[in-house]
């Protein structure tokens, strides 16, 4: 028994390329003849012929339909699956941007950190300066006080007794 149709592999590609240049609706119509299904038994009558073909025919029709449906389905859940990897992706970006501004705000404050030493030993050494003139006036202020506490004595006191 010999069972003629739709041949599948390589000659499915054969008519897509043969039809590269052609309408779609031509296309569609060729694998629709291909997919005619004729049985060729010289023993075998008409009627059981035609049955065969019939069965032959649903059969193929089902696993086409069934096979569909799983690409469909394949394609929906390939789909789902591209959004989710794209939402993961642009949230992986969102917190890398959060991360370099993080970076550069800790690379700020210790900038700032190792800064802050610098400044505090400039802002020391000058409160030292200003605490020694500071000291200096002081001491010369004791100084014309003393001084002058002692011109005061002189002055105050009879010549008699400054001897």
């Amino acid at each position: 028994m010999r069972v003629s149709g739709w041949r599948g592999g390589r000659d499915s590609q054969l008519c897509a390329a043969e039809h590269k240049g052609e309408s779609r609706p031509a296309l569609w119509q060729e694998l629709r003849g291909r997919t005619r299904v004729t049985i060729n038994h010289p023993d075998l009558p008409d009627s059981l012929k035609q049955i065969a073909a019939e069965a032959v025919q649903t059969i193929w029709q089902s696993a086409n339909e069934a096979a569909m449906a799983e690409l469909a389905t394949l394609r929906a859940e390939t789909r789902h699956a591209a959004s989710e990897a794209e939402a993961e992706r642009d949230a992986a970006r969102v917190e890398t941007a959060a991360a370099r501004e993080d970076a550069a705000a800790i690379a700020a404050q210790l900038a700032e950190a190792r800064q802050a030493p610098e400044t505090v030993q400039a802002d020391l050494a000058a409160e030292r300066q200003a605490h020694a003139a500071t000291q200096a006036r002081l001491e010369a202020g004791r100084t014309k006080l003393e001084t002058g506490r002692r011109q005061l004595v002189r002055t105050t006191t009879p010549t008699w007794m400054h001897a």
